[in-house]
């Protein structure tokens, strides 16, 4: 062990984390304002309706999630990459860059007590805070 106060990976170069964003569809759950990867998404449609034209009910997303039910006055349907899955979120759904500095992941012993599922990390944008999710996309 060094003598030295400093702290390891000091000296090293840091990442140039300026002008890198992660690409993230925003929508509203449980009352947050949340956003998943925008590869995790394959698409979206337009109603927001319990049932897909087959009869399948859609999920909301506080149910995937583990947030509080709500109930958003608009909906949409976004079609998840993986499983096919498709899950009901609130409006406005967007797709955004956040800039990579600007998020901040939230520590593992954090993740495993607040009792929301896939929870990675947050970010804030226009001086809101945004929930970045994880998506399990193999169904469970």
């Amino acid at each position: 062990m060094p003598d030295s106060d400093e702290l390891p990976g000091a000296g090293m170069p840091s990442l140039p984390l300026d002008g890198h964003y992660l690409e993230v569809v925003r929508f509203q759950a449980g009352g947050w304002d949340a956003a998943i990867a925008a590869t995790a998404v394959a698409g979206m449609e337009r109603k927001g309706a319990g049932e897909t034209s087959d009869g399948a009910e859609i999920e909301p997303v506080e149910a995937l999630l583990g947030l509080p039910a709500a109930t958003a006055p608009q909906t949409r349907t976004l079609m998840l990459r993986g499983d096919a899955r498709r899950i009901r979120v609130g409006e406005p759904v967007q797709l955004s860059s956040l800039p990579v500095a600007s998020i901040f992941p939230i520590p593992e012993f954090i993740r495993h007590r607040c009792g929301m599922t896939g929870l990675r990390a947050f970010a804030f944008v226009e001086e809101r805070m945004v929930l970045l999710f994880e998506l399990a996309l193999d169904g469970t």
